[in-house]
């Protein structure tokens, strides 16, 4: 079967599926704005499911060589008895495949992701099962950023599910959960004021991984305690933004907390030699080995742009008076549209897909470009006082600098929405790393390798 296999080391291998657009919450930084239109946008994406169209699509595109699929969405796992019914259709198609992933919020009923689980039990098939809990922390954190409650529920949901699963044995279905944890510039600055609240954040998820200790006895199902924060984006950050993070990740690094902007630093230094050799290595994996599909035979770099080639919707948008989540502005300068017509792709237009290819390509394997124009507006920063004055003397902290923020916070959607061109950065994240979170990283480096 003829499929789209263009990728420089033989064919895409891994996939994000639009599965769900609908979701119970409304978090403050969620990339997914949420209107009316997502209603109707939901039932299609269950009609597709109803009638095997993304089979279909997946074998076109995949041909046998789908080896990592993922639910994506608003809340995926609402969609969970629908993609139930077509697994086993999956499995026969796609003999390659080892690895199943979504991430959810856990506030929906627990059962969706247990009869999910019992049944690729049931299949006795070797399986990666990855689940990212979405979950921010004690309620003074998850319970501002999502909804009331959350922060209880979503502890009790897990530890059931766990519970529950350990009353079954199996052996080839491996299950990995890990925790995402996300910070607003607002909880930044609230921890700030009350570092005390510090401690007070790591002992509610050490709690979550002793609970798991003593419910878990299979030894399939692991559990990644892995609470260190994440920055929402998209996010309009400003200078005084970070010195405010840099702050925050002193407290953190007194904690021994792992920092994972700090760890992708370590990753990027530790093979400096492969840097410009196989520069793919560090950049995000969308539109590289693994893209996203729409509903209706749409190529998209990732899940990030799944909504946004939906007239409705966006015109949904714009008609919102406010969106604590979501820049509107960035949808009325017609950014949204620059995507839907350059980055999306329909499945059947061969030299569209030669064109967004070669641009990609260009995206992960060419690094100059980035790096310099990351230079020049750190530069310009530096000037007007919104970088650290170090940067002004220092051309070789600058390229340092360049390196970290185009591998630490690599994601072409983000660019292409925030500045219009997928190899620019938003300037609000050269802000956020140039005001002594990078030089901080730097100084902790240097004392890790002595």
């Amino acid at each position: 079967m003829k499929h789209f296999s263009m990728n420089r080391r033989g064919s895409f291998t891994a996939a994000e599926i639009l599965s769900s657009a609908f979701c119970p919450l409304d978090c403050k930084y969620c990339y997914v704005p949420k209107t009316n239109s997502m209603k109707s946008l939901h039932k299609e994406i269950i009609r597709s499911l109803e009638d095997n169209s993304y089979i279909k699509t997946l074998e076109k595109v995949y041909g046998n060589n789908l080896k990592y699929l993922s639910f994506w969405g608003a809340e995926p796992t609402v969609s969970f008895e629908k993609i139930g019914r077509i697994i086993p259709q999956i499995f026969i198609k796609f003999s390659k495949l080892k690895s199943l992933n979504f991430s959810t919020s856990l506030m929906t009923n627990p059962n969706y992701i247990l009869n999910f689980i019992n049944l690729l039990i049931n299949q006795n098939k070797k399986l990666q099962l990855n689940i990212q809990i979405s979950l921010d922390g004690p309620a003074f954190i998850t319970d501002i950023n999502r909804i009331k409650g959350a922060s209880k529920k979503v502890p009790e949901n897990f530890c059931w599910i766990i519970k529950e699963l350990n009353k079954t044995k199996f052996t080839n279905l491996n299950i990995r959960f890990r925790i995402k944890s996300t910070f607003t510039i607002n909880n930044i600055r609230m921890l700030n004021r009350s570092p005390g609240l510090i401690k007070e954040y790591f002992k509610y998820f050490d709690k979550i991984e002793k609970d798991f200790k003593k419910l878990n006895k299979n030894k399939e199902i692991t559990f990644t305690n892995s609470c260190a924060p994440t920055l929402s984006l998209p996010g309009e950050y400003t200078s005084e933004d970070g010195k405010e993070l840099a702050v925050l990740f002193k407290y953190l690094r007194k904690r021994n907390c792992p920092n994972v902007y700090y760890l992708r630093m370590k990753k990027v230094f530790g093979s400096k030699d492969m840097l410009f050799v196989k520069p793919h290595m560090f950049t995000c994996s969308g539109g590289r080995n693994n893209i996203g599909l729409g509903i209706k035979g749409d190529l998209h770099i990732c899940h990030r742009s799944f909504f946004l080639n939906n007239k409705e919707h966006l015109d949904s948008i714009l008609k919102q008076n406010k969106a604590e989540n979501w820049e509107i502005n960035l949808f009325e300068q017609d950014k949204a549209k620059l995507i839907a017509n350059n980055f999306i792709i329909d499945i059947d237009d061969e030299k569209g897909k030669i064109r967004w290819q070669y641009v990609m390509r260009n995206y992960h394997d060419f690094t100059r470009l980035k790096n310099n124009y990351t230079i020049a507006m750190l530069k310009e920063l530096a000037l007007c006082g919104q970088a650290n004055k170090q940067y002004l003397v220092d051309s070789n902290l600058c390229r340092l600098f360049a390196i970290f923020v185009n591998t630490a916070v690599s994601c072409p959607e983000a660019h292409l929405l925030n500045t219009g061109c997928v190899y620019f950065l938003p300037v609000s994240l050269i802000r956020i790393f140039a005001n002594g979170v990078f030089l901080g990283f730097l100084k902790q480096f240097l004392k890790d390798e002595i």
